[in-house]
């Protein structure tokens, strides 16, 4: 299972960071890996969630990035067709590369949205434990 977060800038006002809440990625692994299982595999499976998991995570930044993979452009793609009105047309754009992060012994790639990428450059070192904003758009298989 390919899972696909997003770190967020989407949220401007103060109110808006409350509805983040503090969870773990495992925990969001395991409460969608069921949905993703049993799919066969000789096909590709995209899984749009519904409940986006909007979380706080604190993870520690392994330093390594790579251009956005196409598994997760066609995700991101498909979640913006899904909703329309409130993902920007240009979702892709705004996500151009992933970030290793690890949790426990895990790593994840975790896109980035572009205004963030400066930020994590100078602010961020790697083996630097970090609180995120993550959400969960879906997973492919």
């Amino acid at each position: 299972m390919a899972l696909s977060l997003l770190t967020s800038a989407f949220c401007q006002d103060e109110d808006r960071w409350k509805k983040y809440e503090p969870r773990t990625l495992d925990s969001i692994v395991k409460i969608n890996r069921p949905l993703t299982e049993g799919v066969d595999s000789k096909k590709a499976a995209l899984l749009l969630s519904a409940d986006s998991f909007t979380s706080q995570v604190r993870l520690v930044y392994l330093g390594k990035s790579r251009p956005l993979s196409d598994e997760d452009k066609k995700l991101l793609v498909a979640w913006q067709k899904a909703l329309r009105d409130t993902i920007p047309p240009n979702i892709v754009k705004l996500f151009p590369t992933e970030h290793l992060f690890k949790e426990g012994s895990e790593t994840y790639w975790i896109a980035i949205q572009k205004p963030l990428l400066n930020t994590l450059s100078k602010e961020v070192r790697e083996g630097q434990a970090v609180n995120t904003y993550i959400i969960f758009v879906g997973a492919s298989e």
